[in-house]
């Protein structure tokens, strides 16, 4: 039986309250779930209420600061495996999961080997209209200009007939099962399962590239039963953390991967002079992004010996 990590900063009532009562109805399928609270003892009590309410069995944790995405499900995934977890699905506060979902894809799991990573399909939600359906994500895919997507994002749903695993570069972490074994093999090679310096956007990405890297597959796996909120959607860049995350982030991996970077050469280098120029002039609120990964640039390219290229200055 799995467990759940579930990172929440500043959590909203609503949105919380939705997500506890859904896993409260799936609460048999799945052992225990782990949270991380990231705020002020008013921020942990109301997390303690609203779990105790749902009735789910529970290890809360309280920091005072922001640990972000990744430093936050690092914390959560070694508390539970130290606590003889098998698999751990890391969980968006946005998701939706219908009950069974969670039976199968740790079936499919088992089935196709504890030595992989896997993310279901993933429906998107449209709360304004929810009869609009459409793919939030089947994976993660690279592009010849260095980026990577959520393959097939915005295209029409369709409700798969089968389900079956297949290799993809990547999986998103909004949900994405975490077995044991799996789990393991990075933290021995990486020494970190999620990159720290990542804090969010473009984590999920990297962490794709290194298990390859390691011999750890990321499968998607073709199934009903999830669905996602997305709070960012691909290629909206309207909210300034976001944007400066994510050029950092850009540029860190550019100096871990080197030449091992996905994408065509030429084309992710002429990107990156753009997104360089675009800090300069129309987004400059990223240009502390762009600084924080230059100073960091060295130990980026010590991080970066997994991969067979050096990383560049």
């Amino acid at each position: 039986m799995i467990d759940i990590s579930l990172v929440v900063y500043k959590p909203r009532v609503e949105e919380l309250r939705s997500t506890l009562a859904g896993l409260s109805v799936c609460k048999s399928e799945f052992r225990k779930l782990y949270v991380l609270v990231s705020g002020d003892k008013f921020d942990h009590q109301l997390v303690e209420k609203e779990l105790e309410v749902a009735g789910l069995s529970s290890t809360v944790y309280l920091r005072y600061d922001n640990l972000g995405f990744a430093g936050g499900h690092n914390f959560l995934l070694e508390s539970a495996f130290e606590d003889q977890s098998e698999g751990v699905l890391i969980y968006n506060p946005d998701l939706v999961v219908e009950p069974g979902a969670l039976t199968r894809l740790w079936s499919i799991c088992r089935q196709n080997g504890l030595e992989s990573l896997y993310g279901p399909w993933i429906k998107a939600v449209d709360l304004a209209d929810p009869s609009v359906e459409a793919i939030d994500s089947l994976g993660i895919r690279w592009t010849a200009d260095g980026r990577h997507l959520d393959i097939a994002q915005g295209e029409a749903w369709k409700n798969p007939v089968q389900e079956s695993v297949r290799v993809v570069e990547g999986l998103t972490g909004a949900c994405l099962l975490v077995p044991r074994h799996a789990y393991q093999t990075v933290r021995r090679e990486d020494g970190e399962f999620f990159d720290s310096w990542f804090v969010a956007y473009r984590e999920d990405a990297d962490l794709g590239l290194r298990c390859a890297a390691h011999g750890v597959k990321s499968l998607s796996v073709k199934m009903l039963g999830f669905s996602h909120m997305r709070g960012v959607k691909e290629g909206v860049r309207t909210n300034p953390l976001v944007n400066m995350l994510s050029v950092q982030n850009r540029f860190l991996m550019r100096q871990k991967l080197g030449r091992s970077r996905p994408g065509n050469y030429f084309l992710a280098n002429l990107r990156d002079c753009i997104v360089i120029g675009a800090c300069f002039t129309i987004e400059r609120s990223s240009l502390s992004g762009l600084s924080t990964a230059l100073k960091l640039r060295r130990g980026a390219r010590y991080k970066g010996n997994a991969f067979a290229g050096p990383a560049s200055d």
